[in-house]
């Protein structure tokens, strides 16, 4: 997996104009099938309801890297994202995410087999 290497600096392309199965559900709101529900801010950012700010860069409708504070730069994929797993360019494995409460979410490192640290 690399990074999309393809997107000049400061293009923006809207999430929920090129993930599968999204629909607005209010004002700047959209829920993906397999992606979730966010908010897609003009200038890019988007506020996922699991992960907070993101910054996605969407890759093809089934598949989108987004930079997160805690992970920096992980890959979502169509297939793989359900099941709660992301691609981390950072430890280049798996990371799988948990949400213990609506509140709180949870990183398992599988290139050190470990919980990262909540920041």
């Amino acid at each position: 997996f690399s990074l999309p290497h393809y997107l000049p600096k400061g293009t923006y392309i809207h999430s929920s104009e090129n993930l599968e199965n999204t629909k607005e559900i209010a004002p700047d709101w959209y829920d993906s099938a397999w992606f979730g529900t966010f908010f897609q801010n003009e200038n890019g950012w988007a506020y996922h309801l699991k992960f907070g700010w993101i910054y996605p860069v969407i890759e093809n409708k089934k598949n989108i890297w987004f930079w997160h504070a805690q992970l920096g730069w992980v890959w979502a994929a169509y297939e793989s994202f359900p099941d709660q797993y992301l691609w981390s360019q950072n430890s280049q494995d798996w990371l799988l995410w948990v949400n213990d409460t609506p509140a709180t979410i949870r990183f398992y490192d599988y290139s050190i087999s470990d919980w990262l640290s909540s920041p």
